[in-house]
């Protein structure tokens, strides 16, 4: 179906989390009817484009019909895109882009992305991640650290690694960050962001210690290598 046939056919628009139990707290909840008709007329105008997203997803709206039935489901990234699950790709601009933000402030999300502890299906998504890039923080950008290219054979112990993991109970405020791990899919879309400290403990996006240390000795190996 066009993107017009499945606008005809809404009634309904459901917001939630990318992945089910990617979070402890599921976001799961019903737009509103003015909410959801705003969204809808905007998407009327909405522009398709040739690549996927390439940045790091924020959240899901479900497109339903009448009978609570997913027509089509809107990923929308951190970076400007939109992504459809029927494999389309939308560029977030104009009154579509007005529309996305009125609704990320009304329900909050971008002041919720980073608080929120990891759930059991948190790296669910380490299927689909196929190379990364593992960047060192330095002082200042006059400073040149460590940018690495990780193919696939360097990323399948990572993954391997974190399949096995577990989260602290409560956020850690202040960390030193020493390099960043970033984990991409096929399509260049950016599924993780990893904090390393200065005693190579790791950390998510969300600054919760990730409970693995073999994690730990593989970045003192790949780096002494």
């Amino acid at each position: 179906m066009s993107i017009e046939q499945i606008l005809a056919s809404v009634n309904a628009v459901q917001l939630r989390d990318p992945v089910f139990n990617m979070y402890e707290n599921n976001r799961l909840e019903r737009l509103s009817t003015e909410a959801a008709e705003k969204l809808l007329h905007a998407l009327e105008t909405v522009q398709e484009k040739s690549t996927p997203f390439d940045g790091c997803m924020m959240y899901a709206l479900d497109l339903l019909d009448q009978n609570d039935q997913v027509l089509c489901s809107l990923i929308v990234d951190d970076n400007g895109n939109i992504d459809s699950s029927d494999g389309r790709h939308f560029v977030r601009q104009g009154e579509v882009s007005d529309v996305l933000s009125e609704l990320e402030d009304a329900y909050q999300i971008k002041q919720n992305l980073y608080d929120r502890k990891p759930g059991k299906d948190y790296f669910t998504l380490l299927t689909d991640v196929s190379w990364g890039r593992l960047e060192e923080i330095t002082e200042n950008n006059f400073i040149d650290g460590i940018d690495l290219r990780l193919g696939k054979e360097n990323i399948l112990p990572i993954k391997e690694h974190l399949a096995q993991a577990s989260f602290a109970d409560e956020r850690t405020e202040h960390i030193v960050k020493k390099y960043i791990l970033f984990l991409y899919s096929e399509g260049d879309g950016m599924y993780y962001e990893l904090y390393f400290d200065d005693n190579g403990r790791v950390y998510t996006a969300e600054n919760y210690e990730i409970l693995n240390s073999s994690l730990t000795d593989w970045l003192a190996e790949y780096i002494k290598e």
